[in-house]
This record gives structure tokens, C-alpha cells and sequence, in this order.
């Protein structure tokens, strides 16, 4: 799995580095063909909420022809914004498997004739 990590108007720190590679490991669970990930941490001061951190994350499976899942989440933490990314990546990755399987089955039940 590669694992690419930009940050846009903030620091990246080590520690930082470590806790998004942590965390993306863990999506292995759920996929284990993942080809790429790219994380993109964006630091914005916005206009009336102030600091807000907008993660963007695409995931790339190894397998022909499917589309990459993207992800985008906001808040005022660095470390609360890619646990929600996180845990909506994973909720797309099993949304994903169970199309697959959904397909599948009605290919199936096409040749079959029922």
C-alpha cells in the first residue's frame, strides 16, 4: 500500500505522519487490495469559525476499472477531522464490497435464469 501525505498552510510533524499511516493501516482491515492512499491536510482560517482543518482523502483499489473512493471531512482538529475521514473511508469501503457482492449475485441469478 502506498500512503502519500500533503499538508497545505500547516506543519507536518513526524508524530503527525505516524498517527495518519496508523490510521489508514487499520483500513486494511476492511480492503486488503488497497493500492494507493492520498491524504491532503488543508489548514484554513475561516471567517467566522475560525481554525478549521479539511481533510481530503482518495483510496485506489488494485482492481481494474474501479473508481477511487474519496472522502472529504472538516473540523477543528487535526487529529478529530482524520478520525471522522477515517471512519466515513471505511463505511464507503464496505458500501463498495457489498456492491460488488450485489452484482455478483444478480449476475449469477441472470445465468442462471431465475
Amino acid at each position: 500500500m502506498n500512503i502519500s501525505l500533503r499538508a497545505v498552510h500547516m506543519d507536518r510533524t513526524p508524530q503527525l505522519d505516524m498517527y495518519i499511516e496508523k490510521k489508514i493501516q487499520l483500513l486494511g482491515r476492511y480492503a486488503e487490495n488497497i493500492k494507493q492512499v492520498s491524504v491532503e491536510l488543508l489548514g484554513d482560517m475561516h471567517h467566522r469559525k475560525g481554525g478549521v482543518i479539511r481533510v481530503e482523502m482518495i483510496l485506489r483499489l488494485v482492481q481494474a476499472g474501479s473508481q477511487p473512493l474519496r472522502v472529504e471531512e472538516t473540523a477543528s482538529d487535526i487529529h478529530e477531522a482524520i478520525d471522522m475521514a477515517v471512519a466515513t473511508m471505511k463505511k464507503n469501503i464496505i458500501a463498495y464490497k457489498e456492491k460488488k457482492i450485489a452484482v455478483k449475485k444478480d449476475i449469477v441469478r441472470t445465468v442462471r435464469g431465475k
